[in-house]
């Protein structure tokens, strides 16, 4: 059985909820239906609106919330086709992950997301009882971010692939 098939048939087994956004250019599955956030902010390169969708579990749950965030940045601070420049920038959104959660990272390594270039990472946050695993990458000049967070106890599940797995962009980002 193909990896695709598979998918389907444990999307469909769980009852998972299909989220398109239009706005953010993509689909994904979760366990349940997600909402969506967007806050705007100053910041040196200009102000810039940063976009969530979530879908928040019950503590008995094997993960406890799945997240997908993208914010555009301006033409010429941001784009996929820096390889140097994605880099660096993956590099310092790792290392304020781990510094804003107070944790420790666990591993990271790049990766082709979507076939743009990413990044993979866990960080073991709250005192070690808490796991944060992150899939991130620039496709164009948007920065996308795909987290679940589970308790430490329950961070080995098919749940976390599945939500990655799911996610499609629903067209090749603008130059």
């Amino acid at each position: 059985m193909n990896l695709l098939l598979l998918l389907v048939l444990l999307l469909q087994q769980n009852a998972w909820v299909e989220t398109i956004s239009y706005d953010g250019n993509f689909k994904i599955s979760a366990p349940g239906e997600m909402t969506h956030r967007q806050i705007s902010k100053d910041t040196p390169v200009g102000e810039l609106t940063y976009h969530s969708m979530f879908y928040e579990a019950g503590d008995d749950a094997d993960n406890v919330l799945y997240l997908i965030s993208w914010v555009d940045y301006p033409e010429g601070s941001l784009h996929s086709d820096s390889l140097e420049l994605v880099r660096s920038f993956l590099d310092a959104t790792v290392e304020t992950a781990v510094l804003n959660l107070d944790g420790e990272l666990m591993y990271q390594s790049d990766e082709q997301v979507a076939g743009f270039p990413g990044r993979y990472w866990r960080i073991d946050y709250n005192k070690g009882t808490a796991v944060i695993k992150t899939k991130a990458f620039v496709a164009g000049r948007r920065f996308y971010s795909l987290q679940v967070a589970s308790k430490r106890s329950k961070n080995l599940n098919r749940s976390v692939d599945l939500f990655f797995d799911s996610f499609r962009l629903l067209s090749v980002p603008e130059k």
